[in-house]
């Protein structure tokens, strides 16, 4: 009955909250198609159109490997805010 486990708390720093948010330079999309729900970022979970602008513009700069239909839809929805 008496297990003894040795569980230790790992302490996540600022590095590891902006490496966890960074984009990697390999082909990924910030939103899923078929939905347009996020699935990175600090915005995850909502959808595209209801992020703020400057999150799409920081979108289109550091995303290197942005769809052309994704670059779009960003683009578009800059246009209409």
């Amino acid at each position: 009955m008496g297990h003894s486990y040795n569980w230790r708390h790992e302490q996540h720093t600022k590095d590891f909250e902006k490496e966890l948010n960074t984009p990697m330079n390999k082909l990924s999309q910030p939103f899923r198609i078929s939905d347009g729900i996020m699935i990175v970022g600090k915005y995850k979970g909502q959808h595209y159109t209801q992020i703020p602008k400057h999150y799409v513009e920081w979108l289109l700069k550091n995303y290197k490997g942005l769809s052309v239909g994704v670059k779009n839809k960003l683009n578009e929805l800059l246009s209409t805010k």
